[in-house]
């Protein structure tokens, strides 16, 4: 029996570049969106009152991954 160790991948090493980078893409995506919305409604372009989800990027890209 082998003692030897089987390193372990840990944190984003896990995961593939391409996929990483289709998360960092959806996120920015969310972002800009966010940002033009909140441009518009500073600019009294969309009335009423709306909630930015800038900071939350990440939850809504992982959550989607898990259900698609």
């Amino acid at each position: 029996m082998s003692t030897k160790k089987v390193k372990e991948k840990k944190g984003l090493d896990k995961y593939p570049r391409t996929l990483l980078g289709q998360f960092y893409r959806t996120m920015l995506t969310i972002r800009s969106f966010e940002k033009k919305v909140e441009e518009k409604f500073l600019a009294g372009e969309i009335p009423g009152f709306v909630h930015l989800y800038i900071g939350e990027e990440a939850i809504a890209t992982g959550v989607m991954a898990n259900l698609t």
